[in-house]
C-alpha cells in the first residue's frame, strides 16, 4: 500500500500551463458522465492502487482506491512525408473510497507522443496535460482532488493544465478570476 500525500495549494499552483499566457474561464463544467465505470466509459487498462492518504489538515489517516484507466489509443500519421506521426490517448485516475464502491472523483490526463523519424532512428516529444478535474458535489472538501493530482504528479512531473476553467477549477489551480496566478 502506497502512502499518498494531498497536493498543498503551492505545490499545484506551480503545475505549468499547457498555453503559457492563454487562461479561459467557463463552466461551470458538468463532468458527471466521466465517474463512469470503465467498462462503461471504454477503458481498455486498467491499474488499481489501493492508497494510504496521510493526515493533513485535520484529517485522521484513511485509505481509499485509486484506479488508473486508458482509454484508445489513436494514431495520427504525419500529413506529408517527413511529417511526425502522432500517438495519443487518455487516462483517468479515479478516487474511490474502497474497491467497488463509487467513484467519487476523477482527474483526465491527455498524452500525446510525437514521433519523428531521423537519420537511423527515432526521435519521440511526449506532451502531457490535465484536461479535467472533477469529485462529486456530496464529496467535494475531502481533498480528492489533491490525492489524485498527487498520483498525476508522480506519474508524471512534467504534466501541465490546459488552461480553460471552471471558477472553482481556477482556484484549485492558483489562478485568480482574471488569469493571474498569485
Amino acid at each position: 500500500m502506497k502512502l499518498v500525500t494531498p497536493l498543498d495549494r503551492l505545490t499545484v499552483s506551480r503545475i505549468p500551463s499547457a498555453l503559457e499566457g492563454k487562461f479561459y474561464l467557463g463552466g461551470p463544467y458538468e463532468f458527471a458522465e466521466m465517474l463512469r465505470e470503465p467498462d462503461e466509459y471504454g477503458d481498455e487498462e486498467i491499474d488499481w492502487r489501493k492508497v494510504q492518504i496521510a493526515p493533513v489538515n485535520g484529517v485522521q489517516m484513511r485509505s481509499a482506491q485509486v484506479d488508473v484507466t486508458c482509454g484508445h489509443h489513436h494514431v495520427k500519421p504525419g500529413a506529408w512525408p517527413g511529417d511526425p506521426a502522432q500517438v495519443s490517448y487518455s487516462m483517468r485516475y479515479l478516487y474511490r473510497d474502497e474497491f467497488n464502491s463509487p467513484i467519487l472523483g476523477v482527474v483526465q490526463l491527455k498524452v500525446a507522443h510525437e514521433v519523428h523519424g531521423v537519420r537511423k532512428g527515432f526521435k519521440t516529444q511526449c506532451r502531457k496535460a490535465i484536461h479535467a478535474v472533477y469529485v462529486k458535489p456530496s464529496s467535494q472538501g475531502m481533498g480528492i482532488a489533491r490525492i489524485l493530482l498527487s498520483e498525476v504528479l508522480d506519474d508524471a512531473p512534467d504534466v501541465c493544465v490546459h488552461p480553460q476553467f471552471s471558477e472553482d477549477g481556477a482556484r484549485l489551480f492558483g489562478f485568480d478570476l482574471n488569469g493571474s496566478r498569485g
